[in-house]
Formats: structure tokens, sequence, C-alpha cells
């Protein structure tokens, strides 16, 4: 950093990186700080991983009010996941019902060979 005197007589800093990831960390450093801590998120769909600021996408989708879309980049990739979570869902519940058929299944041959006997 170079410090500079502005036309007023303050100091300013001005900075000259010595590398690209120097220039990152830098635009990184200041993101993750007001104002733009809350505004700055990562795309939370497992093939993404993007970053994106919750104000441009809600100016993209015209959402004024409700929940701020601030899990996903775009609405494709909110549908994408949507879809994902709704297939694993009903992958889980055919598995308990076919887990508590099972179990049926086989009380009722418990009973019925008791009976037997």
């Amino acid at each position: 950093m170079v410090p500079r005197t502005n036309e007023d007589g303050t100091v300013s800093f001005r900075y000259f990186p010595e590398s690209l990831e120097a220039a990152i960390a830098l635009v990184l450093k200041r993101l993750t700080r007001e104002p733009y801590a809350d505004d700055l998120k990562q795309c939370q769909l497992k093939q993404c991983g993007r970053f994106f600021f919750v104000s441009v996408r809600r100016q993209k989708s015209g959402q004024e009010t409700g929940r701020s879309p601030d899990r996903y980049c775009c609405e494709a990739h909110m549908l994408v996941a949507r879809r994902e979570r709704a297939t694993a869902a009903t992958i889980r519940r055919r598995k308990e019902l076919k887990e508590k058929r099972d179990a049926k299944r086989i009380a009722a041959a418990k009973r019925k060979q008791e009976q037997t006997r």
C-alpha cells in the first residue's frame, strides 16, 4: 500500500498488489465485511458453488417482497435442488414403507409359527 495525499490534505492509500492472489485476497476481504457481508452468498447447489450477490439475484427475479433468494445463484439451480430434494425424500419414504411392510410380514410369520406350535 502506498500513501497518497489528496487535494483536501487527507491521506489515502493506494494498493498495488504484488500478485494476483494478493489482489483477490483484498477483494474477498472487502466483500466479507459490511456493507456486502450479508449480501454475498454461495450457491448451495453441490455442482455449482458460485458466489453471488443476493441483491442482484433479487433484482433479476423481480421479487420485491418475501424471502430473499439467498440459497441459489439462479432460478434454474433452485429448481434442480428442489427436484433433488423431492427425489431423495421419495426414496427415503419408500424405503421406510418397505421396512415397515417387511417388519409386519416378519411379525405375522412369527405369530403364525408360534400358533402352530
